[in-house]
């Protein structure tokens, strides 16, 4: 060890050996490490999944902003086009807004939402080894139960209503990003 004071650094002694014992009395009983190595494993799942989830929000949203843009732009049937476009993105809102919303941004305080539940939950046991709080279950459950439902919404969204937004681009002539 050495101490620096007004520039200068002096030794405090010489080395000594050190020897840690970790006390058995303290360990996690094997059935926690079990139970806390399960919800990471589950854990990470839903957080890939979730991800994933967002990724897409996010790409089908590039996808209305460049329709919006085209929509704008283009000559040929403009209003139907805008209106389409219109409908489709609210069509897309609540789908977002299950994804993101919640919590405190913009509208108020509002009920958690999937994300702050995952990283809730991913907070709370980082650090642990004992078998995950019931809170931190909870959590997780709730998260998969809410993402489970906003997947078909999602999917569906992306099968039928973008899909019927960019034939009705083509069809109008109008490029859509979707469609080579």
């Amino acid at each position: 060890l050495y101490r620096h004071w007004q520039g200068t650094w002096t030794a405090l002694g010489a080395p000594q050996p050190l020897t840690v014992v970790a006390d058995a009395a303290s360990m996690p009983a094997a059935s926690a490490l079990a139970a806390h190595a399960a919800f990471l494993d589950k854990l990470q799942k839903l957080q890939a999944a979730f991800a994933a989830a967002q990724g897409e929000a996010n790409r089908i949203e590039g996808e209305l902003t460049t329709l919006r843009a085209t929509a704008a732009a283009y000559p040929v049937q403009h209003q139907t086009l805008v209106e389409r476009t219109d409908a489709a993105e609210r069509a897309f809102a609540p789908i977002q807004s299950a994804l993101r919303a919640g919590g405190f941004f913009g509208g108020g305080p509002g009920a958690p939402t999937i994300a702050m539940r995952i990283n809730n939950a991913a907070g709370a046991e980082r650090r642990s080894l004992s078998a995950p709080t019931t809170t931190s279950l909870d959590d997780v459950q709730w998260a998969s139960a809410a993402l489970a439902a906003v997947l078909p919404q999602l999917r569906r969204f992306r099968a039928t209503t973008l899909a019927q937004l960019e034939a009705a681009f083509t069809a109008a002539g109008a490029p859509a990003p979707g469609m080579d």
